[in-house]
């Protein structure tokens, strides 16, 4: 049995639940009892310093975020391979951490891999890998390199309807990229449709004022703009205003 499993189980619960500072102190103490009791490279130190690392990047320490990444990602792919399923929740990790960083090139050059590696591994309709194919898109459109995430987006949007329903938040996120990468590539009015259905599907299922409804609005005031539609994207705005006041 792994040392500290029920504060390791405490640590995850209070991440969940949003008590940040909570969850980092309790990993902290168990990362550094498992590295002493178990050795730097056993499993459960490794599953550790995934947690820990997601924590410290999210209390804003980046730099010290990514030096866990790396070096447990340095681990996982010398003591299990590039292909291992572990090894590529850690690059994910740190291509995330990348991203938070302002580093988009070089996490998606990180995200890409992980996708074709989870599309080999675990087939194109897994979750995680529709789940990295939408950070590939989301990361494209940050570049304004649509070319590049294009038919990308429009084959996620097409798996994760098959695969999770029309309902589900993944469709819904991965139905808001389309819309933006339809707005980027200059195909506004298609934009605007997808954005309208995503706005309403956003609303019935996770609530007016959830943040995807949100930045759903915030779309539909854009399209209308680009598309001349002054007064409906004033409305749009005024909407926004009014939820997020």
């Amino acid at each position: 049995m792994a040392v500290d499993d029920e504060q390791f189980d405490a640590a995850v619960a209070a991440d969940r639940e949003g008590r940040i500072d909570e969850a980092h102190a309790l990993l902290e103490q168990v990362l550094t009892r498992r590295r002493d009791e178990l050795g730097p490279d056993h499993e459960d130190t490794l599953a550790a310093a995934d947690r820990f690392a997601g924590l410290v990047a999210q209390l804003g320490d980046t730099d010290f975020a990514l030096a866990v990444d790396r070096d447990t990602l340095a681990r996982r792919v010398r003591l299990h391979g590039v292909d291992d399923s572990r090894t590529l929740t850690t690059a994910s990790s740190l291509a995330a951490t990348l991203a938070q960083v302002g580093e988009l090139q070089e996490a998606l050059r990180v995200y890409d891999d992980v996708h074709i590696r989870r599309r080999d591994v675990l087939g194109p309709d897994a979750p995680h890998t529709l789940d990295t194919g939408r950070n590939i898109v989301a990361l494209g459109v940050a570049l304004d390199a649509i070319d590049l995430v294009r038919e990308l987006a429009q084959e996620s949007l097409e798996r994760h309807r098959r695969v999770f329903g029309e309902d589900d938040p993944r469709t819904i996120d991965a139905a808001h990229q389309f819309g933006a990468v339809l707005r980027g590539a200059g195909d506004v009015v298609w934009a605007r449709s997808v954005d309208a259905e995503v706005f309403a599907r956003a609303g019935r299922v996770l609530g007016e004022r959830h943040p995807w409804t949100l930045r759903s609005g915030g779309a539909l005031a854009v399209d209308a703009d680009l598309l001349g539609d002054t007064g409906t994207a004033a409305a749009w705005r005024q909407w926004l205003a009014e939820r997020q006041g």
